[in-house]
């Protein structure tokens, strides 16, 4: 495996922390580059509501898929050396890098880019003396608050109703104290649970939505399919080295200096156990306890990844009480310290967030797509016919 041992020049007194290249805050920048030259590139300023550029699917409803980048030739190149070879192949270019390595990570953005643009024609619209570069700021303010709005719907199937109500649940003011970054914890560990929910087949892909019919089925089944934890393929065993998402993320945790598996159960309130009968009762599960201890010889050894997907779920959710405290101490912390969280006095008017209130994934499905009954819960599974409304059913924004 190749790594990085972090290193500086710096006095051995200065207190450091490893730098997180992702933002912390919630307002769909994923959607939108960091970089202004690259963000250039991707609108298309010709259009009087300066929309984000789109390409349409050569055959098909008159839907779009994200655009294909010229300036990401190096990702084709890449793209050969995939587990999918196919010779066809079409690179889409969004805010965030990794977007072409998941489809359904790449339909997702194509869904929130035609929203953009919906908003922004709507805009022009109404508001017809405001410019191009205003229609699109606006627009893009407003898929944050989306974002911010929803964000719960999400976690209250990650943390359990349980976090939700303990630390998710009534917005009381902005903490000017706080910082809504993600620690190296929460970064490197917490937030990388979801690796056990990866398709194998859904990598390195992206040629799939143009060639195999857009993005509409790869929705239907993010929303008519049950996540599954591919436990089974998150570890690879070959002669060659390991070199998997388990191994990179323990890896990456050591190079951070990660705290032991006990330290964080001890930061979040919650028991360390010193021995076999102890960390069954925590794993419940004595097989497994015996595994990790033959492994690590103590519990405060065990990577906190680690011993945190090892643990059984919290009512509800899909992780166990170590990484739903982490997780919602972060979003916590991410909503009361972000000066342009949609709450926050100011951020936008009492008739705005009435408005944003109404939102739903549900309805900027129906709004993008040829998809016309969906669940009124995405994020929760529905067998098809049982808990899907039609879209003309759904309130509209």
């Amino acid at each position: 495996m190749f790594f990085f041992f972090p290193e500086s020049r710096l006095s051995r007194s200065v207190i450091e922390d490893a730098v997180t290249a992702a933002k912390a805050t919630v307002d769909n920048a994923y959607e939108y580059s960091r970089q202004e030259s690259i963000d250039r590139v991707r609108r298309n300023a010709a259009s009087p509501s300066d929309v984000l550029r789109l390409l349409k699917q050569p055959a098909g409803p008159t839907r779009t898929a994200v655009r294909a980048a010229d300036y990401m030739d190096v990702a084709v190149k890449l793209l050969k050396r995939s587990l999918n070879r196919r010779p066809k192949r079409s690179i889409n270019a969004t805010g965030d890098e990794r977007n072409n390595e998941n489809i359904c990570l790449t339909s997702l953005h194509t869904l929130l880019m035609r929203e953009h643009n919906r908003l922004a024609r709507a805009l022009a619209k109404t508001q017809s003396s405001l410019g191009g570069e205003r229609l699109y700021q606006e627009a893009r303010k407003i898929m944050g608050g989306y974002f911010q709005v929803r964000e719960g719907d999400y976690l209250l199937h990650i943390v359990g109703p349980d976090f939700i109500a303990k630390q998710l649940s009534t917005y009381l003011v902005m903490m000017k104290t706080w910082t809504p970054a993600s620690p190296n914890v929460f970064a490197t560990a917490a937030y990388r649970f979801a690796h056990l929910m990866f398709s194998l087949s859904s990598f390195f892909a992206p040629w799939r939505i143009v060639f195999e019919g857009g993005v509409d089925p790869i929705l239907r089944g993010l929303v008519g399919r049950q996540a599954k934890l591919n436990t089974d393929r998150l570890f690879k065993f070959s002669a060659e080295l390991a070199l998997d998402l388990g191994a990179l993320n323990m890896q990456r945790g050591r190079d951070h200096g990660l705290p032991g598996y006990n330290k964080w159960r001890k930061f979040c309130g919650l028991s360390q156990p010193r021995n076999l009968a102890q960390l069954a009762k925590v794993m419940n599960n004595t097989d497994l306890a015996k595994n990790l201890l033959n492994l690590y010889g103590t519990p405060d050894n065990i990577d906190v990844w680690l011993g945190g997907v090892a643990e059984p779920f919290v009512r509800g959710g899909r992780v166990g009480p170590l990484f739903a405290c982490l997780i919602a101490t972060q979003f916590q912390r991410i909503r009361q310290g972000d000066r342009l969280w949609w709450e926050n006095e100011g951020v936008f008017t009492e008739a705005q967030r009435e408005s944003l209130r109404e939102t739903s994934l549900a309805r900027i499905m129906c709004d993008n797509t040829g998809i016309t009954e969906v669940p009124d819960r995405p994020f929760q599974y529905r067998p098809r016919g049982s808990g899907y409304t039609q879209c003309e059913d759904i309130p509209t924004f």
